[in-house]
């Protein structure tokens, strides 16, 4: 496969990329099989200043209509990102910050109308943590997962009418203990909180970063032993090879094979200290270990590509056309 991406020289020739492609065998990923892209954008980031209606954002080229393009390009309809804690909630202790969640409710209002589905994960980076929880130790501190309910809670409750499918939070890959113990209570409180309130087409899950080491059975484990049933567990694949991920995959199916199904992260393609070549022979790499690993049955449902920076115009990222390609050849338009 490195071989055939060589050969096409990297992204510039959609011809030469689609002979790439095409030497995958991506069997296993249709019916049902869910393509998205993750982005780093703060959805409750304030824009370009004025706010002229919809169609002149658009024409603008600025907030949802870059991460619109970038979809477009990638032949996928569905976004995933983060909704910083420390945005809509900078001080636990107080009410919301009602202007980020102004712009967080009109920046999903955007995404639909563009026919985009949105995913949030309510948190995903701990430089997203508010200040006074950082400062009180973060997740060693018990009341970091306390306090994760409240940003949960008032997210959901925002957005619950639009947006049904949702990410509690992504746990890291080997955090120490305590950290852990906290992020689990924090992902299996919020969960409750939001189902509580929630409609019964909403469907929930949780992130976890998974290096195919001798303790991820055991994490995932610890994740499914919750009160609520998780709709989807998803898998950020932190191994150094690809070809590992449908063997840990594989692992965790006969370890807990009542898990439900996986949503498969990783960051193929997007690493910004790889030439092209390599973002593309990664990407790659990380598609034929996700084919391989739906062929086995283990339950793979979708796969988010990213996250990924949204890119400027003259310097795409060069994993979409890879992408594009990958997702028409097993869901042709």
């Amino acid at each position: 496969m490195i071989d055939a991406v060589a050969a096409a020289g990297g992204t510039q020739d959609d011809r030469r990329v689609a002979d790439a492609v095409g030497r995958l065998d991506l069997s296993g990923l249709a019916d049902g099989f869910t393509w998205a892209i993750g982005v780093t954008a703060d959805p409750t980031a304030r824009r370009a200043p004025g706010r002229a209606g919809r169609a002149g954002r658009r024409a603008a080229g600025g907030g949802a209509a870059d991460e619109v393009a970038l979809l477009g390009r990638a032949g996928v309809d569905v976004l995933a990102f983060p909704v910083p804690w420390a945005s809509v909630l900078p001080d636990p202790a107080d009410a919301a910050d009602p202007d980020a969640l102004a712009r967080l409710d009109r920046r999903v209002d955007d995404l639909l109308a563009l026919g985009v589905t949105p995913w949030p994960t309510l948190h995903a980076d701990d430089a997203a943590l508010p200040v006074p929880l950082r400062d009180a130790g973060g997740w060693a501190s018990r009341e970091t997962a306390l306090r994760f309910v409240d940003h949960a809670a008032t997210v959901h409750a925002l957005l619950a009418d639009r947006v049904v499918t949702w990410t509690t939070l992504v746990v890291p890959d080997g955090p120490a203990a305590d950290h852990e113990a906290n992020l689990l209570l924090a992902h299996g409180l919020g969960h409750a909180a939001m189902r509580a309130q929630a409609p019964a087409d909403h469907r929930f899950g949780v992130t976890v970063a998974l290096s195919g080491g001798p303790d991820d059975e055991r994490r995932v484990g610890a994740l499914l032993a919750g009160p609520e049933p998780l709709d989807r567990l998803g898998v950020h694949y932190a191994g150094a090879a690809p070809r590992g991920l449908p063997e840990l995959l594989a692992r965790i199916r006969r370890e807990h094979p009542a898990a439900p199904p996986f949503l498969v992260t990783t960051v193929a393609g997007a690493h910004e200290d790889a030439d092209d070549l390599d973002r593309v022979a990664d990407l790659l790499e990380h598609l034929d270990a996700l084919a391989v690993a739906a062929r086995a049955g283990v339950g793979v449902r979708g796969y988010v590509a990213g996250p990924v920076d949204v890119p400027v115009p003259d310097r795409p990222w060069p994993g979409l056309d890879v992408l594009r390609l990958a997702v028409a050849a097993v869901r042709p338009v």
